[in-house]
Protein backbone atom coordinates (compact mmCIF):
# COMPACT_ATOMS: atom_id res chain seq x y z
CA UNK A 1 0.00 0.00 0.00
CA UNK A 2 1.47 3.67 -0.57
CA UNK A 3 1.81 5.92 2.05
CA UNK A 4 -1.09 9.00 1.99
CA UNK A 5 2.02 11.47 1.83
CA UNK A 6 5.77 10.87 1.25
CA UNK A 7 8.25 12.93 2.88
CA UNK A 8 11.86 12.90 1.22
CA UNK A 9 14.94 13.85 2.95
CA UNK A 10 15.27 17.56 1.38
CA UNK A 11 11.87 18.01 3.27
CA UNK A 12 13.20 17.48 6.87
CA UNK A 13 16.69 18.96 6.20
CA UNK A 14 14.76 22.41 5.16
CA UNK A 15 11.89 22.21 7.58
CA UNK A 16 15.12 22.16 10.33
CA UNK A 17 17.54 24.20 8.96
CA UNK A 18 19.99 21.63 8.22
CA UNK A 19 22.11 21.83 5.24
CA UNK A 20 24.03 18.75 3.68
CA UNK A 21 26.49 19.40 0.52
CA UNK A 22 27.35 15.64 1.08
CA UNK A 23 25.29 13.28 -1.40
CA UNK A 24 24.27 9.95 1.47
CA UNK A 25 23.35 8.05 -1.10
CA UNK A 26 25.96 8.37 -3.53
CA UNK A 27 26.31 4.93 -5.21
CA UNK A 28 22.69 4.79 -5.91
CA UNK A 29 23.14 8.37 -7.68
CA UNK A 30 25.63 8.26 -10.30
CA UNK A 31 26.03 9.88 -14.04
CA UNK A 32 25.39 8.07 -17.51
CA UNK A 33 25.20 8.95 -20.77
CA UNK A 34 23.99 5.46 -21.65
CA UNK A 35 21.66 2.42 -20.84
CA UNK A 36 24.28 1.30 -18.02
CA UNK A 37 22.98 3.09 -15.00
CA UNK A 38 25.50 5.04 -13.13
CA UNK A 39 28.30 4.50 -15.17
CA UNK A 40 29.51 8.30 -14.40
CA UNK A 41 30.59 8.89 -17.91
CA UNK A 42 28.89 12.46 -18.12
CA UNK A 43 31.44 14.66 -20.55
CA UNK A 44 29.54 17.43 -19.11
CA UNK A 45 28.45 17.06 -15.66
CA UNK A 46 25.90 20.06 -15.24
CA UNK A 47 22.58 19.83 -12.53
CA UNK A 48 19.78 21.74 -11.39
CA UNK A 49 20.67 23.43 -7.60
CA UNK A 50 19.78 21.70 -4.56
CA UNK A 51 17.73 22.97 -1.89
CA UNK A 52 20.66 22.73 0.54
CA UNK A 53 22.57 24.99 -1.46
CA UNK A 54 19.52 27.59 -1.53
CA UNK A 55 19.69 27.49 2.30
CA UNK A 56 23.56 27.80 2.38
CA UNK A 57 23.10 30.65 0.06
CA UNK A 58 20.66 32.57 2.33
CA UNK A 59 17.06 31.69 0.75
CA UNK A 60 16.00 29.46 4.27
CA UNK A 61 16.12 32.82 6.10
CA UNK A 62 13.58 35.01 4.38
CA UNK A 63 15.86 38.56 3.66
CA UNK A 64 17.10 39.61 0.13
CA UNK A 65 20.65 38.91 -0.65
CA UNK A 66 21.45 40.78 -4.36
CA UNK A 67 25.18 39.73 -3.63
CA UNK A 68 24.45 35.78 -3.08
CA UNK A 69 25.20 33.24 -6.03
CA UNK A 70 21.23 31.82 -5.48
CA UNK A 71 19.76 36.00 -6.20
CA UNK A 72 17.56 35.91 -9.43
CA UNK A 73 14.55 38.04 -10.45
CA UNK A 74 12.40 35.19 -11.59
CA UNK A 75 11.53 31.41 -9.86
CA UNK A 76 13.99 28.64 -10.53
CA UNK A 77 13.37 25.55 -9.95
CA UNK A 78 16.21 22.79 -7.72
CA UNK A 79 16.84 19.31 -7.90
CA UNK A 80 15.56 18.59 -4.40
CA UNK A 81 11.63 16.61 -4.45
CA UNK A 82 10.04 17.91 -1.36
CA UNK A 83 6.92 14.89 -0.74
CA UNK A 84 4.86 12.94 -2.85
CA UNK A 85 0.97 13.28 -2.21
CA UNK A 86 -0.56 9.50 -3.34
CA UNK A 87 -4.06 10.74 -2.99
CA UNK A 88 -3.53 13.11 -6.08
CA UNK A 89 -0.76 11.06 -7.54
CA UNK A 90 1.46 14.59 -7.18
CA UNK A 91 4.38 15.39 -6.13
CA UNK A 92 6.33 18.46 -5.11
CA UNK A 93 9.60 19.88 -5.98
CA UNK A 94 11.86 22.78 -4.11
CA UNK A 95 11.65 26.23 -6.05
CA UNK A 96 14.00 29.31 -5.30
CA UNK A 97 11.12 31.79 -5.15
CA UNK A 98 11.40 35.88 -5.06
CA UNK A 99 15.08 35.60 -3.27
CA UNK A 100 14.04 35.55 -0.29
CA UNK A 101 13.00 31.48 0.66
CA UNK A 102 12.95 27.96 -1.00
CA UNK A 103 9.20 26.34 -1.41
CA UNK A 104 7.51 23.43 -2.20
CA UNK A 105 5.93 23.55 -5.80
CA UNK A 106 3.84 21.66 -7.75
CA UNK A 107 5.80 19.86 -10.51
CA UNK A 108 3.43 21.22 -12.80
CA UNK A 109 4.00 24.86 -12.33
CA UNK A 110 6.45 26.52 -15.02
CA UNK A 111 9.19 28.06 -13.17
CA UNK A 112 12.52 28.69 -14.68
CA UNK A 113 16.07 26.74 -14.67
CA UNK A 114 19.42 27.60 -13.61
CA UNK A 115 22.32 24.84 -14.01
CA UNK A 116 25.25 24.34 -11.67
CA UNK A 117 28.64 23.04 -11.99
CA UNK A 118 30.42 21.40 -9.05
CA UNK A 119 33.80 22.16 -8.86
CA UNK A 120 36.38 19.71 -6.92
CA UNK A 121 37.85 20.61 -3.62
CA UNK A 122 40.87 21.47 -5.00
CA UNK A 123 39.81 23.89 -7.58
CA UNK A 124 41.36 27.80 -6.82
CA UNK A 125 39.98 30.77 -7.40
CA UNK A 126 42.36 33.55 -9.54
CA UNK A 127 40.00 36.14 -8.95
CA UNK A 128 36.30 37.34 -8.64
CA UNK A 129 33.63 37.38 -5.73
CA UNK A 130 31.12 35.70 -7.54
CA UNK A 131 28.56 37.99 -8.40
CA UNK A 132 27.06 38.94 -12.23
CA UNK A 133 29.43 41.73 -12.19
CA UNK A 134 32.58 40.33 -10.37
CA UNK A 135 32.16 36.43 -11.02
CA UNK A 136 34.78 34.09 -10.12
CA UNK A 137 37.63 33.02 -12.63
CA UNK A 138 38.82 29.89 -11.76
CA UNK A 139 42.65 29.25 -12.13
CA UNK A 140 43.48 26.91 -14.86
CA UNK A 141 47.22 26.36 -14.41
Amino acid sequence: MIPAITYFRGYGRYANHEAILICQNASNDLFTISNEVGNQALDYPIGLITVDELMLGGLADGYLNRLSYTYSSAHYWTMSPSFFLASQMAAQEYVAYLNRYAFSGWVTSTYGVRPVINLASDVEIESGIGTQNDPYIVKTT
